[in-house]
């Protein structure tokens, strides 16, 4: 079988609602998540022996959870034959836009291609890789509640925006996000809501992201970048995931490209995306 290439979409928490710890440990949380046309792109192909690539060199390792995803599903295939996979970055690291999920989402998706198109072991898989995983899998636009791994698909897709987004030069954990957030005494975020957000978006309850106050604890200028963010762009913006990074929405793609080429200097990242029904497209 020839290279098979697929592209990793980043996903987007339009809001984030996190509650208190359940006896396992892990916070039940509520988010409208989108996938957005941004993406890692990833090839995988039969080789001689095992052989994992990453454009970035700090995840150039077979702990990667791409490389993670593929072994997992070619050991329930119980096919062993070696496999090349290169993983070429475009979305920033530990950013709060899903990106280590979103390339195990599109692992998983071309090992099923490789090795059993008829084992539908990929989403026991991905939730017990991680709870993202399962939401990129599907993408669209959906409800994420428990872990994040219980997944309810809204229709239609919104088509009424464009996203402007912009990673500060800070990297944040997830876990120690949350670890933090419990020790501020379970904050609620900043929302957005009214004629701040798109027509598709307004019937919804205004959108807060519950971890904002926890990785502003954490990365104090995370709060500094949202306020010359707003100031630039004009208009509201938000944090997604665990962050640092922040969004806002816009008309349509060109002015969401207009801004992030106005974004202030300094960042790892600024790009424009609209809202995708797949979390993974093979190309």
């Amino acid at each position: 079988m020839t290279e098979r290439n697929a592209l990793a979409n980043a996903k987007v928490n339009l809001n984030l609602i996190v509650q208190s710890p359940a006896s396992d440990g892990y916070h039940p949380i509520r988010s409208l998540a989108i996938s957005v046309d941004m993406a890692d792109r990833l090839a995988m192909a039969i080789s001689e022996e095992d052989l994992f690539e990453c454009s970035a060199e700090d995840l150039n390792h077979e702990g990667n959870l791409a490389w993670r995803a593929l072994v997992a599903y070619r050991n329930r295939s119980l096919t062993h034959r070696p496999i090349a996979l290169r993983l070429d970055k475009r979305l920033p690291i530990a950013a709060g836009l899903g990106g280590g999920s979103a390339d195990a989402a599109a692992a998983l998706v071309l090992a099923k291609e490789y090795f059993s198109a008829d084992l539908d072991a990929e989403v026991e898989i991905a939730a017990d890789l991680g709870s993202d995983i399962v939401f990129c899998l599907q993408g669209g636009f959906a409800m994420l509640e428990g872990r994040g791994n219980d997944v309810k698909p809204i229709e239609p897709l919104p088509e009424d925006f464009a996203l402007g987004v912009v990673t500060p030069p800070f990297e944040l954990s997830t876990g120690a996000v949350y670890r933090k957030w419990d020790e501020l005494g379970e904050p609620e975020g900043p929302a957005i809501g009214g004629d701040a957000l798109p027509p598709s978006m307004r019937d919804y309850p205004p959108l807060r992201n519950d971890l904002y106050p926890a990785a502003v604890a954490m990365e104090p200028g995370i709060a500094e970048w949202r306020d010359m963010v707003e100031r630039t762009w004009s208009r509201p913006v938000f944090m997604t995931g665990s962050g640092p990074s922040l969004a806002a929405y816009f008309i349509d793609r060109d002015e969401a490209n207009a801004a992030a080429a106005s974004a202030p200097s300094g960042h790892r990242g600024s790009f424009a995306a609209e809202p995708v029904g797949s979390g993974v497209v093979l190309v």
